[in-house]
């Protein structure tokens, strides 16, 4: 997966810094290599409602089902409050932990794909947004047990 920093411009590309964590929900700023600025998240809900809506935007990669509602309304994108970004994306780093999110494919009403974890250069593959963010949450758990202890990650 280092070979995805050279192109941190694609659209399933996303670079995720975490700044804060109350009762283990993350909060903090999301990149996406084509847009000028970054994207303030609240919770990680927040954040997968973020990322979904750039997916759904350029169709890519293209959704091999398509959501039901219980009443069609008209498409309106997630508000969100933006935040500059700087010049180079790879330079932003959260407090608690930074990861790039790599989505591959959009199978079985879910994403598949792979995280890496940029403070330990640790990358895995997930098979639904739900594991992607049981992957970063133990990555943060993990940093904030060796802070707890005294040692750095």
């Amino acid at each position: 997966m280092q070979e995805i920093h050279g192109n941190l411009k694609a659209p399933n590309l996303f670079y995720v810094c975490v700044d804060a964590r109350i009762r283990r929900d993350g909060s903090g700023r999301l990149y996406q290599g084509s847009e000028k600025e970054g994207y303030i998240f609240d919770n990680e809900y927040h954040l997968l409602k973020i990322m979904e809506n750039f997916l759904e935007q350029n169709n890519f990669p293209q959704p091999s089902v398509q959501f039901r509602k219980f009443r069609e309304t008209e498409k309106r994108r997630e508000r969100v409050e933006k935040v500059a970004r700087g010049e180079n994306i790879s330079q932003q780093k959260g407090t608690k932990g930074t990861f790039v999110v790599h989505v591959q494919y959009r199978q079985n009403a879910t994403w598949q794909g792979e995280v890496l974890w940029v403070e330990k250069k640790d990358s895995q593959k997930f098979r639904s947004a739900l594991e992607l963010l049981k992957l970063m949450d133990n990555a943060l758990d993990r940093t904030e047990t060796n802070t707890e202890k005294g040692e750095t990650v």
